[in-house]
């Protein structure tokens, strides 16, 4: 990796928080409808989530890449559903959350 860790980092929970955002606006397109730019917000955001994605890909592995990206964007989407859209999470996504913030964790500090 020949850029720092924490600028690699950073990339990730960009991108993830990014696309969090663009998962945000289309879950709020599929529940309300109608409104073209809950659509159109969604898509450029992944559209740039996926941009910053290919950029980690030139910085990193591509197995510690997917994980960043994906736990990054986890963690926005429940904070989202929890706080914004007042969505139940159970005890157990609770447990597995838990557990795939701790796997890497594990896989990041070898």
């Amino acid at each position: 990796m020949d850029m720092p860790r924490w600028a690699f980092y950073l990339l990730a929970i960009s991108a993830g928080l990014i696309g969090g955002i663009g998962d945000a606006f289309l879950n709020q397109w599929a529940k309300h409808g109608g409104r073209w730019w809950w659509i159109g917000g969604g898509y450029l955001s992944w559209i740039v989530a996926l941009t910053l994605f290919l950029l980690m890909l030139k910085k990193g592995p591509l197995a510690h890449c997917v994980i960043l990206f994906l736990v990054s964007n986890c963690i926005f989407i429940i904070a989202v559903s929890n706080l914004v859209f007042h969505e139940d999470i159970s005890a157990q996504k609770w447990a597995g959350i838990i557990l795939a913030i701790v796997a890497i964790v594990i896989m990041e500090s070898g």
